[in-house]
């Protein structure tokens, strides 16, 4: 079974939280960009692929959801990486 003097003595095992918290500090401006970018494409595919799925032509929309929706992504993207690099430690 388990030894309870060895599972003290064992190093923590770092969460995924953390990981990614350390890999999001550690991220230069050209990073989070990039992120942007791909936040963008990807809610805005995904967004029109959803109203391709329920059977809605896009053209026949008056509104553009994808586009409107990954802008919304793109702003919220590198706001949300500020905010995890600015956060008090």
């Amino acid at each position: 079974m388990t030894d309870p003097d060895r599972e003290k003595d064992r190093p923590a095992v770092p969460s995924s939280d953390s990981l990614i918290i350390h890999a999001i500090d550690e991220m230069p401006l050209r990073v989070v960009l990039a992120c942007t970018f791909v936040a963008f494409f990807f809610v805005w595919g995904g967004v029109n692929n959803l109203i391709k799925l329920f059977g809605h032509d896009l053209t026949s929309l008056e509104i553009n959801y994808g586009l409107i929706s990954g802008t919304l992504a793109s702003i919220a993207t590198p706001i949300i990486i500020w905010r995890v690099k600015r956060r008090r430690r």
